[in-house]
């Protein structure tokens, strides 16, 4: 179980080292605070990420199909 975990934390680390900075701060503040204070408009609006809406939510998108490629949960083309 432990040596699970790890693997699962280095694929979210290897994602998190592969993405930019907007993506990363992204996924930071919507999965990694415990109390999140953004939302992707917030984020956008208080220029925290320099990206439009619609990319914000594709950056989010593909760090998640990464991880799932990671993870093995399903095959992504």
């Amino acid at each position: 179980m432990i040596n699970a975990l790890k693997r699962q934390r280095n694929v979210i680390d290897d994602c998190l080292d592969d993405a930019g900075k907007d993506t990363g701060v992204i996924i930071n503040e919507l999965y990694f605070c415990k109390r999140p204070q953004y939302t992707i408009d917030g984020l956008i609006t208080s220029h925290l990420i320099n990206v439009s809406c619609r990319n914000a939510f594709r950056l989010k998108n593909s760090f998640i199909k990464e991880c799932a490629k990671g993870f093995g949960l399903y095959d992504v083309d």
